[in-house]
């Protein structure tokens, strides 16, 4: 086993008179006095796999290794002796929502089903009790009562009987977490930081909770850690709070108007674009060479004019006279068909009629003989032919038919001219009409471009209405995103002022702090060495050691956590920190620091603890260990717990989880 020094041994780089315990701090706003792990609640079942008293002032939970040349089964198996798990548990009843990994909780589950979780909390004027059931599915079983004991809870049949909720235990947390003329700060936030993980391995003094150790809180970002250890400290009050919160939402505000001004710009450029293009194709109309150049003029004229101009080529009018002459033309049509329909008629007339007239009636008696033959032997019936008989009723007749014929045949050619003069009339109104069908097809296709012109312009002075209207509105736009980036830069400034001035009035705090965090590295590493603590512009806290220049490495990166977390105990204990006063270290020597300056952990302590002399100390630091502390602490009541892995019953459940 290393040598282990005695903690008094270890000189002190300030007296302890130098430090004055507040007054209004005479107690921690947070404490633990007992913790109890019970396998059950049900009083026929109930055994106290762990009981623990713990004090005000220093405690010490060690982790024993085994002894040289021991056997250990199976020491990876689990969570070995559960110093963690421990913590966890503080963590667990203070009101973290999960007391372990999956693997962890699966595990209770299997071996510890109906296993509780009780300790007795003590707060500024009211202790409690709370009690959790181990397995985190059953976490609304849990419950809280004021006044309570836990002796007194587990002597009665139902320990649960005229008990309060968990939730009224952590609203009386949150409510006596943080000093009451201080500003309020969630409990949730505080236990983070009072109580790290142990997988954060002490990485920065704003790495409070690892993604490994599943601890079910809420994740805060940087600078919501920074902001709540610089409230803690007294380093931030509630102006810089609202500033910066007014300033932190004018510059998000301004990020996304910076975004909107490049887009706006874009925009008023291509409806620019847009714009300046349709009012090239309107001056490209009005040249004598462009196609629309029958809207003479130089200039385009307006739409009235353009309109004028095409109701003055209506083609409705000129339809109608080629309507009326198509009617015309075929009354003429019609007429010259009749006309010839009755020279026709009459032309048949004419021919009936000189047919019976001038064709001689057939004989009465008929020689088929020649008349010369007839001669030469003296045929009786040629001397009747010779000598006819005067008809003088024939003679009127055939006078009256020829005159009939002479009428007849004037009436066929005043016929004849009637029907050439209506096929000429026809012809004419033919062409009448078919010269107005095309003047009328002339108007319809002048009509329609003019129409279609019309359209067009119509539609290009919308767009082009459109586009100013458009362009008008972006450069509003453009004009109001600008004047917001003007005022949110204001209020950037401004705010940023009323930051930088309320952090200026805070410096009397940060140069306390700082020569705090100098002497509590001093009392770990040495005289020669110095220490110092800044907050930079933005807020973030940043820690420095100097030994002839500054000094940085991983084992320096644990201590300079360490040391402020002892600062925030220290500057609380003065009444200069909003510190709940309960401060929990996991196993510090594990993250790489050097056994002496573990020790010194335990003694600075002890020696915090002599500054209040036979009173209560109104701290309390929980630090689990598996290298040995100091050789004088190796003993109540300092050493409350002891654990070890080389059997379950030396675990601190007392089985293999």
């Amino acid at each position: 086993m290393p040598k282990s020094h005695r903690s008094s041994d270890l000189p002190l780089p300030f007296e302890p008179r130098t430090l004055a315990p507040s007054p209004e701090c005479v107690t921690p706003r947070v404490w633990m006095r007992r913790l109890t792990v019970v396998r059950s609640l049900v009083a026929e079942g109930t055994e106290i796999l762990r009981d623990v008293w713990l004090r005000r002032g220093l405690n010490i939970v060690w982790a024993r290794p085994a002894e040289s040349g021991a056997l250990v089964d199976d020491l990876l198996h689990g969570h070995a002796a559960g110093k963690t798990t421990f913590c966890r548990l503080l963590r667990y009843v203070l009101g973290e929502p999960c007391v372990g990994t999956e693997l962890f909780q699966a595990s209770v589950r299997a071996r510890l089903p109906r296993a509780w979780v009780l300790a007795e909390v003590c707060l500024p004027g009211e202790d409690w009790l709370v009690a959790r059931p181990l397995d985190v599915d059953s976490s609304s079983r849990a419950f809280a009562t004021q006044g309570t004991t836990i002796d007194t809870l587990l002597a009665r049949s139902d320990p649960a009987q005229q008990a309060g909720t968990f939730e009224d235990f952590l609203g009386a947390l949150s409510a006596s977490a943080t000093l009451p003329t201080s500003q309020a700060i969630p409990w949730s936030h505080l236990l983070q930081w009072s109580a790290r993980d142990q997988e954060a391995r002490f990485a920065g003094i704003d790495r409070w909770r690892d993604p490994s150790s599943e601890s079910g809180v809420e994740r805060l970002t940087d600078d919501g850690r920074q902001q709540v250890m610089r409230s803690v400290l007294m380093l931030m009050g509630q102006r810089e709070t609202e500033a910066r919160t007014e300033e932190r939402a004018a510059g998000t505000a301004k990020s996304a108007t910076k975004e909107k001004l490049a887009v706006l710009h874009s925009k008023v450029a291509s409806d620019l674009e847009t714009l300046e293009a349709l009012e090239a194709e309107g001056q490209a109309k009005s040249t004598p060479q462009a196609p629309d150049s029958r809207w003479s003029g130089d200039n385009v004229i307006s739409l009235a004019e353009m309109r004028t101009r095409r109701d003055h080529e209506d083609p409705s009018v000129l339809s109608q006279k080629v309507s009326e002459a198509r009617a015309r033309a075929r009354h003429a049509a019609e007429k010259r068909a009749q006309e010839a329909k009755d020279y026709s008629r009459e032309q048949g007339r004419f021919e009936e009629l000189t047919k019976k007239t001038f064709d001689p009636p057939p004989p009465s008696k008929y020689c088929p003989q020649l008349l010369v033959d007839a001669r030469r032997v003296g045929c009786p019936l040629l001397k009747e032919q010779i000598q006819p008989s005067i008809d003088f009723e024939s003679r009127r007749s055939e006078n009256t038919a020829k005159k009939e014929v002479e009428d007849l045949k004037q009436e066929i050619e005043r016929r004849r001219k009637l029907t050439e003069s209506a096929r000429a009339e026809e012809e004419r109104l033919e062409g009448e009409a078919k010269h107005l069908e095309s003047l009328l097809q002339a108007s319809i296709t002048s009509w329609g471009e003019k129409q279609r012109s019309l359209i067009e312009e119509e539609g290009r002075q919308a767009k082009l209405a459109q586009a100013r209207s458009k362009l008008a509105a972006s450069k509003q736009e453009l004009k109001e995103c600008e004047d917001l980036a003007d005022a949110l830069s204001k209020q950037m400034k401004s705010a940023h002022s009323t930051r930088m001035k309320e952090m200026e009035e805070r410096s009397p705090q940060l140069r306390y702090l700082s020569d705090l965090f100098s002497d509590v590295v001093q009392y770990l590493l040495g005289v020669r060495v110095k220490g110092e603590m800044k907050v930079s512009s933005g807020g973030v806290i940043n820690l420095h050691i100097f030994e002839q220049g500054e000094r940085t490495s991983l084992a320096l990166t644990t201590l300079k956590v360490l040391a402020f977390d002892l600062l925030a105990l220290v500057a609380f204990v003065e009444g200069k920190a909003n510190f709940p006063g309960l401060l929990i270290h996991d196993s510090p020597r594990e993250a790489d620091l050097d056994q002496r300056i573990h020790e010194r952990l335990f003694s600075f302590a002890t020696k915090l603890e002599q500054l209040f002399r036979d009173a209560p100390p109104s701290f309390q630091y929980i630090v689990t260990t598996t290298a040995p502390p100091p050789a004088d602490l190796q003993k109540l009541p300092y050493l409350v717990l002891e654990i070890g892995a080389a059997t379950p019953a030396e675990r601190l459940l007392r089985v293999n989880l």
